[in-house]
């Protein structure tokens, strides 16, 4: 009948448009449990698990209500987590579930999978959804991972674990974007990148005169070895304060002392000095997994006190030639 028709069309008729979903409340049926939400199934009353998709449906008002709700999107550079907000409570200790676990069950907590870029339809009242921004690993850089959510490492007090053990991870992220869950894993980019550092030291000599000494090294963090060095060392500012200078301190400190000051300024031990420098600093970064390209010694200057004595010395030089010149001339 015409009014029939007119009731179905104009009161029964569901139509999501493009963009988004129909989240469909039923008004009758069995009760869901007192503290649930979500009607997981099509018997049990209240707010549907599953919303409908863009497209036109039909429903009796006398016994559906329904709401109309946008799709979730993931744009590109994000990664969207879900939150389930219904389901039984999850074991003690365990706060992150998957979409349904071996025994069938839902649990509520954070989804283990996260959402990457895309359109989603997600009901709204089930499931709370974060957006996040995705893990970008530049070039010249990379990802130190640090699981924090998973087994026990099987061996303790270790700085690096074992794949898929709670802790840092051996293996580092090479550059790309990564969809990672944030509830389950930790980056911190670390810079592999060459680095310049410039610096002036000293040291004691054999007979006890102190030497300014001025270099540069290049260095660059070991790609492979960098979540190594992230634990044991630190960022940039701490492998140039704990390695880099540490290193050229206690080297010229040792070789320093097996010259005279005599030696230092004659120039015969510049070279010796630089040979031994470069050597020492790239083995003992070497060991800590870091790469030195180049350790130069640019200058190794004469304390003030040797150059005050050595001008008084070539001015009596020149004093003395004076004086014989004079004599020779009377």
């Amino acid at each position: 009948s015409v009014a029939g028709f007119i009731f179905t069309w104009f009161f029964c008729r569901i139509e999501p448009p493009s963009g988004y979903c129909a989240v469909l409340i039923k008004k009758d049926g069995k009760d869901i449990p007192a503290d649930d939400i979500i009607a997981t199934s099509s018997e049990q009353k209240g707010i549907q698990l599953e919303p409908l998709s863009e497209g036109r449906y039909f429903y009796d008002p006398v016994f559906w209500d329904w709401k109309i709700e946008p799709l979730t999107q993931i744009k590109d550079g994000e990664v969207g987590v879900k939150v389930r907000q219904f389901g039984a409570q999850p074991p003690a200790g365990r706060f992150v579930v998957s979409e349904k676990d071996a025994d069938g069950k839902m649990y509520r907590g954070i989804i283990d999978e996260p959402l990457r870029p895309g359109t989603y339809r997600i009901n709204p009242f089930a499931y709370r959804v974060e957006k996040r921004p995705a893990v970008k690993v530049e070039p010249g850089e990379v990802g130190v991972v640090t699981l924090k959510y998973g087994k026990a490492p099987a061996e303790a007090n270790t700085f690096l674990v074992n794949e898929g053990e709670q802790g840092v991870q051996k293996t580092p992220l090479r550059p790309g974007t990564y969809y990672l869950n944030p509830y389950i894993y930790r980056v911190d980019i670390v810079g592999v990148q060459s680095h310049k550092t410039e610096f002036e030291i000293s040291f004691l000599s054999r007979d006890g005169f102190r030497f300014p000494v001025k270099g540069a090294v290049e260095w660059a963090v070991e790609e492979g070895r960098a979540p190594e060095v992230f634990v044991m060392i630190g960022d940039a500012e701490d492998v140039v304060n704990k390695v880099i200078l540490r290193s050229a301190l206690s080297m010229s400190r040792v070789q320093g002392s097996k010259y005279s000051s005599a030696d230092v300024i004659s120039g015969t031990v510049r070279k010796a000095f630089q040979d031994e420098f470069s050597k020492h600093i790239t083995q003992e970064s070497a060991r800590k997994g870091i790469l030195i390209k180049a350790a130069l010694i640019s200058e190794i200057e004469p304390p003030q006190k040797i150059v005050s004595i050595r001008k008084l010395r070539q001015l009596t030089l020149r004093q003395q030639f004076a004086v014989s010149q004079t004599r020779k001339t009377d």
